[in-house]
Formats: structure tokens, sequence, C-alpha cells
């Protein structure tokens, strides 16, 4: 006696496709989270790149404002003492080249915050490096067009795994309906 269940296969058949199809779904979204993220290390160790070569040009341009301060101070002093200037000239230009030093020493800590985070990016508990080799007007003068930079939105990992994530979705929502649809046809005979 043969027995036929060809409603019952079809429907399996149909179920182990949409099943695939959310299998494949969710392989292809997990590489494109795996992307993501490596895009966003890479974005976060140049954001805090650029953030080291800043406070480097910061620190740099303190001390040098420390060494006009100095050497404003000493003029000044010189001026004083031959009665050029009055007493409170050199109490002030004192007071702005204490400033200049502060500003400086500010500075040279911001430079060791940001070593510090650039480390952490990289896995070190410490800056080993002196300082980082770049040129700020050259990272800020590298930006692309605006038209370039939507372009290039567009192609994103993270736009393209919602697209991913909506598929996904479809395809569970599609399976989810066929598996719920008991459809066997049996004949005997």
């Amino acid at each position: 006696m043969p027995v036929s269940v060809t409603g019952a296969s079809c429907r399996f058949r149909s179920l182990r496709q949409r099943r695939k199809r959310v299998a494949a779904a969710e392989n292809e979204q997990v590489g494109r989270d795996t992307e993501s993220k490596r895009l966003d290390v890479l974005a976060e160790t140049a954001r805090q790149f650029v953030a080291v070569l800043a406070a480097q040009e910061r620190l740099d341009l303190a001390r040098s404002a420390v060494d006009l301060a100095e050497k404003t101070d000493a003029a000044v002093a010189e001026r004083v003492k031959a009665g050029k200037e009055p007493p409170p000239q050199a109490a002030k230009s004192a007071a702005e080249l204490e400033l200049a030093r502060l500003d400086a020493l500010a500075a040279e800590q911001a430079l060791g915050v940001a070593r510090g985070r650039l480390a952490v990016i990289w896995g070190a508990e410490t800056a080993t490096f002196d300082r980082a080799v770049g040129r700020l007007a050259r990272v800020i003068g590298a930006l692309p067009p605006l038209d370039a930079l939507r372009t290039r939105l567009e192609a994103t990992p993270d736009l393209a795994r919602w697209d991913a994530e909506l598929r996904l979705r479809r395809a569970a929502v599609s399976s989810e309906k066929a598996a719920r649809i008991a459809d066997l046809e049996a004949s005997v005979g």
C-alpha cells in the first residue's frame, strides 16, 4: 500500500528554505556587526591620534608663550630697573609669566591624558611613545567634500546592518507564518 505525503513534503521543504534564509540573514548580520565594530575601533583610534597631535601642538604653543613671557618679563624688569617703567609693571609681567607657565602645565597634562587614551586603545597600560608623528593641518585638510561623505555614509556597515536586520526580521516572520499553517495531506491507496 503506497503512502503519499506530497503536500506535507512541499510544506516542509518550503519551511526548510525559509529557515535557511533566516540563518543566512543572521550570518550576514554577524559579519556586518563585526565589520562595524572594526571600523568603530579604527575611527576611535584615529580620533585619539588626532587628539594627541592637537595636544602636542597646544603644548608647543604654550611653551612658546612661556618663552615669550620670560623674555617680556626680563625686558620689563630691565625697564623698571632703569626707571623707564613703574614698579607695578614688573608685577604684572611676572603674573603674566606665571599664567603662561600654568597654561603650559595644563597643556602638558592634557597631552599626557591624550597619550594615555591612545595607548589604551592599542592595549597598553601607558604610552611608550614620546611624540606622535603627523601634521594636524594635513589631517584636517584631508576631509572630502560633503557629497562624497554622504555617498560613503550610505555604504557604511551600520546602515547595511539595518538592511540586513530588516531582511532577517522579514524572513523570520515568513518562516513563522509558514510554520503555523499545518498543511498535511495524506493519501493511502
